[in-house]
């Protein structure tokens, strides 16, 4: 399965899309940016921690939200960055999604 996920150059012009009309520019930590998609999409051996693709953008978001690489609008970026049209594809080993019926 191949998931899609935004590069690190498509959450930085996001960021700074951001910035250009309300807010500081600036890193925290650049390289940060990179970390938290690879947080997001870490496979180690057979271990999986974010093996679905809701688990994933959850935790990029998280990722962003929380390590703060940027000095502002860290929560902006965040929660653009989960549909960026602008993808690389990176392939994962995860499970194709099951249905799951709800009682």
């Amino acid at each position: 399965m191949v998931i899609l996920t935004p590069s690190p150059k498509a959450i930085k012009e996001i960021h700074d899309t951001f910035v250009q009309r309300y807010g500081v520019a600036g890193y925290m930590c650049e390289g940060m940016v990179e970390g938290c998609l690879e947080r997001a999409t870490t496979f180690v051996y057979e271990f999986q921690p974010f093996p679905k693709l809701f688990l994933k953008a959850a935790a990029l978001l998280y990722s962003i939200i929380v390590f703060h690489p940027f000095v502002d609008a860290n929560k902006r970026t965040a929660f653009e960055s989960k549909d960026s049209p602008e993808a690389e594809r990176i392939p994962t080993h995860s499970h194709p999604l099951r249905r799951c019926e709800f009682h």
